[in-house]
């Protein structure tokens, strides 16, 4: 953990959230359960009070040592607000919660303390009567919710209560809304005490960049001997001087939008065959296209077939491959494109563009 942040406005939301389920659910929830659960409702009220009201605002300092930042929230009940909210979270009670903020107990509205008095005898009948013929179902829809915030903020706290001298709590005042972040300064520190151990070498491979970012933090922060790290990482298999990326948009008619509108003019194959041909002719090599979904590429194939022009043509002596149409397609089309030109029909989305 390197980093953790709440707000105000998750703070406030938790602990509405927290205080409706006490009030639902207080006589179904276990003494102890019960206990911590209002030690984390009174642990959200002073964070809340403290962070939307003067206080911070007062202080010149902004970033505070995990002590002193303790010492300003909760004063000496730092340590019993932290381990109930751990206990609340061992407990399995957040899940619960959370199923409670989804029902549509939590959106129930209280009946009215002040109802009006039922009316007596004839006054009484004719008025349900009335009522009878004027009713309208109404069906409540629940508020939208945002996020479910307890599990972030109790992450928060427990992560507070375990944070060593190389963190920091900075509170922000300035941003809307307003924000408790508990840094860690140095993130090497935690991770020397894995590596530090390893007796293997440290191997940082794949096509991960930067890589120096690491290497720093293992020989500065972990003190390992740089000898001991080996540097195998790579670019891309393919790089940028052996790939071309085209993207063919539109034509001198218009744009080559493929909708099941335009596909029912024809007129459309002939268009995009006359934009790849420029393509066909120039590329001594591998030339790859990509069409939308097997069933364009069927259709796309089937109606140039029977032009049968100079286009056409040009397409078929360059030794076309579709996908799909062997097992080993890729094999023989990436062969011929070593020495010869080459063309291959494949889908978006499918095999071989995912490779690509």
């Amino acid at each position: 953990m390197s980093s953790s942040v709440i707000d105000l406005k998750e703070i406030s939301l938790g602990l509405l959230i927290l205080e409706k389920f006490l009030d639902a659910k207080s006589e179904r929830t276990k003494g102890i359960d019960f206990k911590n659960l209002k030690l984390f409702e009174n642990a959200l009220k002073q964070a809340e009070t403290l962070l939307s009201g003067p206080h911070f605002l007062r202080k010149d300092e902004k970033n505070f040592a995990v002590y002193k930042f303790m010492n300003e929230l909760f004063k000496s009940d730092g340590l019993r607000f932290i381990q109930a909210i751990e206990l609340c979270k061992k407990a399995n009670l957040l899940p619960r919660i959370y199923s409670f903020y989804r029902s549509p107990t939590y959106h129930k509205i209280p009946e009215e303390e002040n109802e009006i008095k039922p009316k007596k005898g004839l006054q009484s009948f004719l008025a349900r009567k009335n009522d009878e013929k004027n009713i309208v179902e109404v069906k409540m829809e629940p508020e939208s919710q945002g996020p479910f915030p307890l599990f972030t903020i109790a992450d928060f706290f427990i992560s507070l209560g375990s944070a060593g001298e190389n963190f920091q709590v900075i509170v922000d005042v300035n941003s809307n809304p307003r924000k408790f972040q508990l840094l860690c300064l140095n993130g090497g520190e935690k991770f020397a005490s894995i590596v530090s151990k390893a007796k293997s070498t440290i191997l940082i491979g794949g096509t991960m960049r930067p890589t120096n970012l690491i290497t720093s933090l293992l020989t500065k922060d972990c003190g390992i001997d740089k000898n001991r790290i080996i540097d195998n990482s790579y670019d891309h298999i393919i790089d940028a001087t052996n790939l071309r990326i085209v993207s063919i948009e539109e034509d001198s008619i218009g744009p080559l939008t493929f909708t099941h509108t335009s596909l029912k003019d024809k007129t459309i194959f002939n268009r995009l065959l006359d934009s790849l041909h420029p393509f066909i002719k120039s590329i001594s090599n591998g030339l790859a296209v990509f069409f939308p979904s097997k069933a364009f590429l069927s259709t796309f194939l089937a109606h140039i077939k029977q032009l049968k022009n100079q286009q056409y043509n040009d397409l078929i002596s360059r030794n076309l491959f579709i996908e799909g149409e062997t097992l080993d397609v890729w094999e023989k089309y990436s062969k011929k494109a070593k020495n010869e030109k080459a063309t291959l029909f494949a889908v978006i989305g499918g095999k071989f563009s995912e490779g690509f």
